[in-house]
């Protein structure tokens, strides 16, 4: 690796972090941004990288960064409302979301994180016509499908929420969350052999079975 190379430095970063390598992405974002100050998208995937690495303060400093230099930067609007979300600032978010939206109207990850904010604000109707027009825009939306599913749990509405979470494992198999949110509507529904399968197959997948027994009332025997 030419140490001197943006490019090839941010390809790997790039590859770091979907190899999940958040502090060797986050060294190679740094050095990238040493050689090439104001690098947009180096910026933008360091705010990424630090929000999973649960510096949400910095994530927050460089999105604003970024949005400083060129205001209608709308990874840069989302990832600031994702790590605003993580702070209850639900009016900022929104603020964001909007603003990205303004920009493009298609953005489905700025309908699913301005939803999130308005559901948290009790405001689960708006917040649900968000989720639904993101899936409009993106059906395979991950993230758009769990907060439905999320919601229709809330709301006790089981057989949505199973179906979302169905399509979700089609998408993910190994998305965790999918599994004991179906895990909880099939248990609210008496299948009591689904929500054990289900549990089974969360703990299999890495979680903490202290965790599913907990919220799934897993008996510890099995």
């Amino acid at each position: 690796l030419n140490p001197t190379c943006v490019a090839t430095r941010y390809k790997r970063a790039v590859a770091r972090f979907h190899q999940a390598d958040f502090e060797g992405a986050h060294l190679d974002l740094v050095r990238v941004l040493d050689l090439e100050e104001g690098n947009l998208d180096a910026m933008v995937l360091l705010a990424k990288t630090l929000l999973e690495m649960r510096d949400v303060a910095g994530c927050t400093q460089v999105c604003t960064d970024v949005l400083e230099r060129e205001p209608k930067n709308i990874p840069a609007l989302v990832q600031r409302a994702e790590a605003q979300l993580l702070q209850q600032q639900w009016d900022d978010v929104i603020r964001d979301c909007d603003a990205a939206l303004a920009a493009d109207p298609k953005c489905a990850l700025a309908l699913v994180r301005r939803g999130e904010a308005l559901a948290n604000m009790d405001n689960w109707e708006a917040g649900y016509a968000d989720w639904e027009a993101a899936l409009t825009v993106d059906t395979n939306c991950v993230e758009a499908l769990l907060c439905r599913c999320e919601a229709s749990s809330k709301f006790g509405d089981w057989d949505t929420c199973i179906r979302d979470c169905n399509t979700i494992l089609s998408i993910d198999p190994t998305s965790v969350e999918a599994i004991l949110l179906r895990g909880e509507a099939k248990a609210a529904l008496g299948d009591e052999a689904g929500k054990n399968a289900d549990c089974e197959l969360a703990v299999r997948l890495g979680a903490k079975k202290e965790g599913v027994i907990g919220r799934l009332s897993f008996p510890e025997n099995q």
